[in-house]
């Protein structure tokens, strides 16, 4: 088991839930910073598949390097799973860009990228 203390910062903290569900076992993320922010993104990890339990000091994550449990999959392919952005464009940049090795990845608001980088999709398709 990996432990990680967070310091106050909700980027770092939905940084650290994305490289904890890549990496392989536990990850315990200490002092986690909550917000809408970094609740969104842990939700997103749950629909994924993902272990993620929250207690008011820790968060810990089980995380697979392969990629989402295989539960959740048929066939090779995950079931199709739509994120809920919350409007937040750093929700919709992370997962879309999880979608490139995840097929079935879907936003409920694509177009929330146009407060930071409104041609994100554009590139992101052209990058993939």
């Amino acid at each position: 088991m990996t432990v990680v203390r967070i310091p106050g910062s909700k980027s770092v903290m939905a940084r650290a839930l994305f490289l904890a569900a890549a990496a392989d076992g536990v990850t315990t993320l200490e002092r986690p910073l909550w917000s809408d922010d970094t609740e969104g993104f842990a939700q997103g990890l749950r629909d994924l598949g993902y272990q993620v339990t929250q207690d008011a000091d820790r968060w810990t994550v089980h995380g697979r390097p392969d990629g989402p449990p295989a539960a959740r999959a048929e066939a090779g392919a995950p079931e199709a799973t739509e994120i809920a952005c919350h409007g937040d464009h750093r929700i919709a940049m992370a997962f879309s860009i999880t979608g490139l090795r995840t097929p079935g990845i879907t936003l409920d608001d694509p177009g929330c990228v146009r407060k930071t980088f409104p041609t994100f999709h554009e590139v992101l398709t052209a990058w993939a």
